[in-house]
C-alpha cells in the first residue's frame, strides 16, 4: 500500500490527475508545502467525488454479480432461497429474495450518493455563476 502512495506522491503524478486545477497545486507549492501535504490537502479532496461516483455506479454491478454468483454457484444464501423457492413455486420467497436484493441495493446507492454529494459541495456546478 504504502508503495501505491508513494508513486502518487511525485510531482509528476500530481500533475497528472487531471481534476485537480493546476492554480491550486500552484498555490500549495508557492507556501512550501510538501509533495505529501498536496496530496492529502489538493489532490485527493479534489478526486474523492470521482472515487464515490466509481464506487456508486460499481456497486450496482456488484450487487448483479453477487445475485449471479448465489444463483448458480453456491448452496446457501438469498439467491440460492430464491433458486429452490422457484423451482418449487413457492413465489412469496420469490419476492422476498428479489426484495432484499433492491432494498439493499437502493440503500447502498442512497448512501454512495449522500456521500458523493457531501464532498462535492465545493465543486462550481456546470452554468453555475461564479
Amino acid at each position: 500500500m504504502e508503495s501505491r502512495f508513494r508513486t502518487l506522491r511525485s510531482r509528476r503524478d500530481l500533475q497528472r490527475v487531471k481534476t485537480t486545477p493546476h492554480n491550486l497545486l500552484n498555490a500549495a507549492r508557492s507556501f512550501g508545502a510538501s509533495e505529501w501535504r498536496i496530496f492529502k490537502s489538493v489532490v485527493f479532496p479534489s478526486t474523492v467525488p470521482f472515487i464515490l461516483t466509481g464506487l456508486r455506479l460499481g456497486a450496482g454491478r456488484a450487487l448483479v454479480g453477487v445475485l449471479v454468483g448465489e444463483l448458480y454457484a453456491v448452496t446457501a444464501g438469498v439467491g440460492f432461497m430464491i433458486t429452490i423457492a422457484g423451482a418449487t413455486f413457492q413465489t412469496d420467497k420469490v419476492f422476498v429474495g428479489i426484495l432484499i436484493f433492491a432494498s439493499s441495493g437502493v440503500i447502498l446507492t442512497t448512501i454512495l450518493d449522500r456521500a458523493e454529494r457531501h464532498f462535492d459541495k465545493w465543486r462550481p456546478k456546470i452554468g453555475a455563476t461564479v
